[in-house]
C-alpha cells in the first residue's frame, strides 16, 4: 500500500507488484485496511471492559489448517534483510487515554486480536486461528510482524504480505509498518488506532490466504452499498480507514477447488 497525499486528505493505495504471474505464490502484495469503532477509553477499567473477540468457531491451535501469529515484538522476516525493531505503543498519538503505557499496550494489543479474528470468523469454512508471540516459536506458521519501522528505501506503504492463491503454503509472511501510519495519521481515538492496524493486519492476512483485490465493478456501489465496506478495496482514506471493514465480497480463494472456496456466513 502506498501513501500518498492528495491536498488535505491522505489515501492509502493498495498495489500488487508480481514478480511473475505464472508464480502467483511468491508474488508480493502491498494493503492495508480499517476497522470497528470502539467505547472512548480515558483508564485502566476502560481497557478491561473492552472485548472484541467474538469468534468461537477458529480451529484449536493444534488443528488449524492455516495458524497466524501476530508477533509484536521485532525479529527477522523473510521478505526484509534487517532484523525488524518491535511495536511502540508510545508512538501512537492516542488522544483519549492517560494511563500507564503499560496496560495500554496489553490492552491494545488484545483489542487489535480479537477484531483480526472477528474479521477472520466471518469466513465459511473457517481453518484459520489467530494468536499472540513470537513467530520464532511456530515455524510451520504465517508469521505478520507488527512493527514501528517504516519500509526500506523510504516507501509508504503500511503493509506488505506473500500472496498465496491457494493457501498452500501455512508459512506465509507479512509486515505491518505502524512508522508510516504514525508519520501520516494524525491524533485518533484508542478505538480508531485498533481499526487502522486491525483491518491492515486482515487486509494482508487476506492475501497470504489467497484473497486479491476485487475489481472496479464490485466497489462501484452495484456490489457493494457501501463500498469502502470491503477489507480487500484499494483506495482507501484515512477516514475509512479509521472505520469498519469486513471481508464482504465472496471469493474462491482456490479456482480449480470449489471445496477450498471460502463463503460468506449466511450466504
Amino acid at each position: 500500500m502506498q501513501l500518498i497525499s492528495n491536498g488535505s486528505v491522505f489515501s492509502f493505495l493498495r498495489t500488487m507488484t508480481f514478480a511473475a504471474l505464472a508464480a502467483v505464490s511468491g508474488s508480493l502484495f502491498v494493503g492495508c485496511g480499517a476497522v470497528d469503532q470502539l467505547t472512548g477509553v480515558s483508564s485502566k477499567s476502560d481497557l478491561q471492559a473492552i472485548d472484541t473477540d467474538t469468534c468461537d468457531s477458529a480451529p484449536n491451535v493444534e488443528d488449524a489448517y492455516t495458524l497466524v501469529v501476530l508477533d509484536w515484538d521485532g525479529g527477522s522476516n523473510p521478505m526484509v534483510q534487517d532484523e525488524l525493531p518491535p511495536f511502540a505503543i508510545e508512538e501512537l498519538t492516542i488522544s483519549d487515554y492517560s494511563g500507564s503505557l503499560a496496560d495500554l499496550e496489553t490492552a491494545y494489543r488484545a483489542a487489535v486480536l480479537g477484531r483480526v479474528r472477528e474479521m477472520l470468523c466471518i469466513l465459511d469454512p473457517m481453518d484459520i486461528t489467530v494468536i499472540e508471540g513470537d513467530g520464532d516459536d511456530y515455524p510451520g506458521a504465517t508469521v505478520v510482524n507488527i512493527t514501528s519501522d517504516r519500509p526500506r528505501a523510504g516507501g509508504m506503504h503500511i503493509g506488505q504480505s506473500t500472496f498465496d492463491m491457494c493457501n498452500e503454503r501455512p508459512d506465509d509472511s507479512a509486515i505491518i509498518w505502524v512508522g508510516v501510519m504514525v508519520e501520516n495519521v494524525s491524533q485518533s481515538t484508542f478505538a480508531e488506532w485498533v481499526n487502522i492496524v486491525a483491518n491492515t493486519t486482515t487486509h494482508e492476512i487476506g492475501h497470504t490466504i489467497g484473497f486479491a483485490h476485487p475489481s472496479a465493478q464490485n466497489v462501484d456501489g452495484r456490489m457493494l452499498p457501501v463500498p469502502d465496506e470491503e477489507v480487500m478495496r484499494i483506495n482507501v482514506t484515512v477516514a475509512q480507514l479509521r472505520r469498519e471493514q469486513n471481508f464482504v465480497i465472496e471469493q474462491n480463494t482456490c479456482p480449480s477447488n470449489e471445496e477450498y472456496a471460502y463463503r460468506l456466513i449466511g450466504d
